[in-house]
Formats: C-alpha cells, sequence, structure tokens
C-alpha cells in the first residue's frame, strides 16, 4: 500500500497538464479508506480518488460541487468510465478499465493509464466546451418517489412528490 504523500506526488506528475489548463490544485486529503487529489477552475472540480480498501483509482469531474454527495451526482458529475463508455466502441467495464487498476498493473502504471485517458475523453468537458454528466451519458433518470395516501384519523391526506 502506498501512503498519501507518494499518491499526491504520482498524481501530480501524471496529471500536470491540468495546471497547464487553468486549474488550480489543493492539498491532498485521506478520508476514511481514500486518498483525493483536487484541481479546480471555475466551476470544474477534478477530484482524483485512491481507495485504499480496493486498490482502485478513479477520475471524477463535478460542477459546481455544493456538497459531498455531488460528487456521484447524476446531473453534476461524471467519471473516467463514463466517459469511456460513451466514446470507446466495444467498450467493455471489466477489460478495459478494471484492468489498468493498481491490483492489476501497480500504482504507477495505473496512474499513467488512467491520466492519458482521462485527458482524451474529458478534454472538451475540461476546456469548457461542453457539460455532459454520468446521468446525461447513461441516460439515467432520478426515479420519482410515488404518491403516498394515508388515512390519519378517519382524513385521507395525501403526499405528492416534489416536482425537479
Amino acid at each position: 500500500m502506498i501512503g498519501l504523500e507518494e499518491f499526491d506526488e504520482i498524481t501530480s506528475r501524471n496529471f500536470s497538464y491540468l495546471l497547464d489548463l487553468g486549474f488550480g490544485k489543493s492539498e491532498s486529503e485521506r478520508g476514511y479508506a481514500m486518498y483525493y487529489v483536487s484541481y479546480s477552475k471555475n466551476d470544474l472540480v477534478v477530484r482524483i480518488e485512491y481507495s485504499i480498501k480496493n486498490d482502485y483509482v478513479n477520475a471524477t469531474i463535478v460542477q459546481n460541487p455544493t456538497k459531498p454527495q455531488d460528487f456521484g451526482n447524476d446531473k453534476c458529475s461524471v467519471f473516467l468510465s463514463h466517459l469511456m463508455h460513451k466514446y470507446q466502441p466495444n467498450y467493455d467495464y471489466q477489460r478495459d478499465y478494471l484492468m489498468i487498476m493498481p491490483k492489476e498493473i501497480g500504482m504507477a502504471q495505473s496512474m499513467e493509464a488512467v491520466a492519458m485517458l482521462f485527458r482524451q475523453y474529458a478534454m472538451d468537458i475540461l476546456l469548457g466546451k461542453k457539460w455532459e454528466s454520468w446521468g446525461d451519458i447513461t441516460g439515467y433518470k432520478q426515479p420519482k418517489s410515488p404518491e403516498i395516501n394515508v388515512y390519519h384519523k378517519g382524513k385521507l391526506i395525501v403526499h405528492k412528490p416534489k416536482e425537479d
């Protein structure tokens, strides 16, 4: 297992092109079982994540994050694996993404591959030419809450779902 300092150094070396694009780098962080290195520019935050437990690297872009949950939100975030799914014919998650994870090829090679693919598939978003979330790419729509009808003291109470 690598430490946070080494993860930060490997990430900084491989994602240095983000600095060339005008992104600023934040301090690296350690969460419960995760390391994070973030870059930001205007309304975009790029976060490179390493799951210590799963030996897994992920690159995420989030637009206008206001809370931690935005880093998985279907409307304001997109992962490298979703961009690969969109732009790579015959994309297979197991073959094309999981096989470049640190547990398969080591951290240095994995980070180099992830950084190269991220640069290739995320450039239009990084340059501000367009935005597409993982929900846009996959067609995912948040499920609507059902209308709930309950009786309380013999009276019908109707709870309607909130509209977007």
